[in-house]
């Protein structure tokens, strides 16, 4: 398979790894495929292609439609677990879990929990970390007596050995055979993939059924696909994120190429047990104790610490609950990847996935006619069949906008028909962060305010939770707005959505602003679903502190964007150059752009013109250049950053445009947005005595695209009065 070139057919490949049970070669990609198709539109031709894996060859499917192909590949490691477990083995596995289990019990107060668990239920809340085992396993009692059920057929095969020897042949042959049918069968993949504990007799198994897989994955990360998604059913999906995970350590330690990584797309689960497995399998350790000496808890607290190595890429309930002194790792690459889990009810296997980081649960239904399909655990194996899974599938991974850089048939809306681009007698007036003199900043209250006032758009900024969630919120600290402290970028959804913007907002300089009632924080799916084609949106992804963990923000932003369809209402500026190169990595043509502070470089810019004012008189000399800020003019009007990204606008200060600014920009069909007129907060602008009238004239002069102002009903009135 060759790199993808410009104007290339986009191809995308899928690895699906198959869970418990008896599985024959490529019974698992057929149907994955049979899902595909009912999904897709027309009817896409089939082919069998060989592909080289290791030192072998192996087949694959492609579906092939006009405008996107897809590849579709499994990974089959069904014959290494064939007869490698011995009824100890999962006896001892049965055993653990009981243990490990009724701990839980012990551990969490699940009775006292119910009816809170019950009305976050009504209330669509995601459930705590708390309530995992109840909500998801131990809830059902079929699933306690399915475990212990296990233990009689353990004991009757055992049995024969003292049997006398008229019954030792028939209870060895009725032992076996149930042994064989129901007991290895189940619990035998699980008891040799779940071997942990680098001890245990068959941790060897697991460690080469996860080599394997890693394997695939990173061959297919290098093969020159558009995106790879890879997906995994019940233990699959278990198998499929310790995969994916060492792919991520491989990357950090620079086994791996970390820019391959940028084309997983997506990580799929369904009926998928791995919260059960972060309960019951993962090694805890018990921290915080008083019991022993001081060296004792020490060493204790910083085992726990180094527990986190099991957990994998997105873990969070479990490394959240180790109260160590020892400092994870920021971020891996895969943490922007879109995760989304597909569950059942009534699959006593699967649950909501709350126990790892920036997952996207999707519950699915089933019709009875449909659950007749299958012989055995029906319930578990609907998937398969689900048409609701598979219509997800095709929209978000193959049948989504895909925005080409080099124009033809899947180029996105022109241009031309986004309202920036449309002709216009004056600049557009946005509200900065809605109308923070009436609602508080970024809310969706003060966003309702400006479409009722009439202004052409708004803009606000927004964060990505620990959990990949947008939120709709200016600062990092969540303080000054809510009276918590906290940094919003470390919390979840659930965290942030408990939280309150305060009545009383402090706008610096012993200045008070009181509203009617405190309003809560919005995520941005929501403000685009509202207000998409009905007010122009100035998304700013917020950069306070530069990491690169963070670039995946731009991504995550895309995705919502294409999920709501709100490309043409929508534009995207940040102060991070890498948060807006995977937003256009994810969303090429998306209309987005560098932001520039009157404050940027000041320091070390000055300085250096400063050492060498000749230089400093030649940029203030340059035509157009009459801004005393002439370094960071000069830097702006180069337009480093927005060629390097492929840029259609910049946001700057209005302290940085000069007469010839805009003219500049245009001449490159770029557009130019001003902040902040009439600014609340004047402890960071430069000139907070200037005339702020003077300054909306002279930015209308000089003909920009649009103008941001805290005081977005003063404007309509100087606009209306023809001030301006």
């Amino acid at each position: 398979m060759s790199e993808t070139t410009p104007g290339a057919t986009p191809k995308t490949a899928f690895l699906v790894v198959h869970g418990i049970g008896q599985h024959d070669k490529y019974d698992t990609l057929a149907g994955f495929a049979a899902g595909l198709l009912q999904s897709m539109d027309g009817t896409p031709a089939l082919q069998r292609v060989l592909v080289p894996v290791g030192e072998g060859v192996d087949s694959a499917l492609t579906l092939s439609t006009p405008g996107r192909q897809v590849d579709i590949f499994e990974y089959y490691y069904q014959p290494q677990l064939q007869r490698s477990v011995a009824a100890a083995d999962v006896s001892a596995f049965v055993f653990h879990t009981i243990r490990r289990v009724r701990a839980a019990y012990r551990k969490y107060d699940f009775p006292g929990k119910r009816e809170e668990l019950r009305r976050r239920q009504a209330a669509k809340e995601p459930a705590d970390a708390e309530l995992i085992a109840w909500h998801y396993m131990l809830r059902h009692g079929k699933t306690r007596a399915s475990a212990l059920l296990a233990l009689p057929l353990i004991g009757l095969y055992r049995l024969w050995s003292i049997a006398p020897g008229m019954l030792q042949r028939p209870l060895e042959w009725l032992g076996s055979w149930l042994l064989e049918t129901y007991v290895l069968e189940v619990f035998g993949d699980l008891v040799a993939y779940l071997a942990i504990n680098p001890k245990a007799r068959l941790h060897s198994k697991r460690n080469e059924i996860l080599t394997g897989c890693a394997q695939r994955i990173e061959h297919l990360l290098g093969a020159g696909y558009d995106e790879v998604v890879v997906a995994g059913h019940s233990l699959g999906s278990v198998v499929a994120y310790d995969a994916l995970s060492l792919v991520a350590r491989h990357a950090a330690c620079g086994l791996f190429d970390e820019t391959r990584c940028d084309r997983l797309k997506g990580f799929i689960t369904f009926g998928s047990p791995l919260d059960k497995v972060a309960l019951v399998f993962w090694p805890t350790a018990e921290v915080g104790s008083c019991a022993g000496t001081a060296w004792d808890v020490r060493h204790d607290a910083i085992y726990a610490g180094m527990l986190p190595h099991f957990y994998g890429m997105r873990s969070a309930w479990v490394e959240k609950q180790l109260k160590s002194p020892v400092a994870q790792p920021d971020s891996t690459v895969f943490d922007g990847v879109h995760w989304v889990n597909y569950y059942c009810d009534r699959d006593l296997v699967s649950g909501y996935l709350d126990a790892y980081d920036g997952v996207e649960n999707r519950k699915i239904g089933i019709a009875d006619q449909d659950i007749h399909l299958f012989k055995a655990f029906s319930q578990h194996s609907i998937y398969w069949a689900s048409s609701e899974m598979f219509d997800g599938l095709v929209a978000e991974f193959i049948r989504h906008e895909r925005i080409s850089a080099v124009g033809g048939a899947e180029a996105g809306p022109s241009p031309l028909t986004h309202r920036l681009f449309q002709e216009r007698q004056r600049p557009l007036l946005l509200g900065h962060r809605g109308v923070p003199l009436l609602h508080q900043e970024n809310t969706l209250a003060g966003l309702r305010r400006a479409l009722e006032l009439g202004i052409d758009g708004v803009e606000f900024d927004v964060f990505k939770t620990r959990d990949g969630r947008i939120v709709v919120f200016h600062d990092e600290d969540t303080e000054r707005l809510t009276g918590v402290k906290g940094n919003i970028t470390a919390m979840t959804w659930d965290e942030v959505s408990r939280l309150r913007i305060q009545r009383r907002i402090d706008m610096g300089d012993d200045r008070l602003i009181e509203y009617p009632d405190e309003e809560r924080i919005p995520l941005l799916e929501e403000v685009l679903e509202e207000f998409r084609g009905k007010l122009l949106m100035n998304i700013e992804m917020k950069a306070y502190a530069p990491n690169w963990g963070r670039r995946h923000t731009g991504t995550e932003v895309a995705r919502v964007i294409r999920r709501c369809g709100a490309q043409d209402s929508v534009v995207v500026t940040s102060f991070d150059f890498f948060m807006l190169y995977y937003l256009e990595r994810e969303l090429p043509g998306l209309h987005s752009g560098f932001a520039y502070d009157d404050g940027m470089m000041a320091n070390a810019a000055g300085e250096w013109l400063r050492r060498f004012p000749e230089f400093a008189g030649d940029l203030a000399l340059a035509p157009g250049n009459q801004n005393d800020l002439s370094f960071l003019n000069f830097v702006l009007e180069g337009n480093a950053v927005g060629k390097a990204i492929g840029s259609t606008l910049v946001d700057v200060e209005y302290t940085l445009i000069d007469t010839d600014t805009v003219a500049r920009f245009h001449a490159k069909d770029m557009l130019v947005g001003a902040y902040t007129a009439f600014p609340l907060d004047t402890r960071y602008v430069r000139y907070p005595e200037e005339d702020q009238v003077e300054v909306v004239r002279r930015l209308t002069e000089r003909r920009v695209d649009w103008i941001e102002t805290d005081d977005p009903e003063r404007v309509l009135e100087l606009y209306a009065r023809g001030v301006v």
